[in-house]
């Protein structure tokens, strides 16, 4: 009987135990304690939460953050296919370039060889002129 009352009485005298808890600045990052950094350091006061536990609003706070990180995964795809597409069209119109400016060179190599072949006067003005305008025409666009 001694031996319940004993019990009974140091259940009762059993209080919720607490711990300090210490923000310690320690190598250009924070720490956190239970023990003092230094010997002016005083402890956090550290509430410990209210109110009972509720599973459903956990719940749907996981199902916001899970549809939120969905939604960035969306948009990081979206942005990976749009920077793609733009790669792609660049170097379409880099290549749609290349062959204009090749064009131009054939067509101009083209005039002058028949400015050299040609006899007659009219025929070798109109391909040297088609050959000037073509060299213009290589110089501003295609460089």
């Amino acid at each position: 009987m001694k031996r319940i009352g004993l019990l009974a009485v140091l259940a009762a005298s059993i209080l919720p135990v607490q711990a300090q808890v210490y923000k310690c600045p320690e190598g250009g990052r924070v720490v956190f304690s239970d023990r003092p950094c230094h010997a002016d350091a005083a402890p956090l006061d550290v509430k410990p939460a209210s109110g009972d536990y509720n599973y459903l609003d956990d719940m749907q706070a996981q199902n916001r953050t899970l549809n939120k990180k969905i939604e960035l995964m969306k948009i990081e795809g979206e942005r990976e296919e749009n920077r793609r597409a733009g790669m792609i069209e660049s170097e379409r119109r880099k290549k749609a370039e290349s062959d204009r400016c090749k064009q131009i060179r054939e067509d101009k190599a083209d005039a002058e060889h028949l400015a050299k072949t040609f006899i007659y006067e009219e025929n070798i003005l109109r391909e040297e002129e088609k050959a000037r305008k073509l060299a213009e025409r290589e110089f501003f666009d295609c460089q």
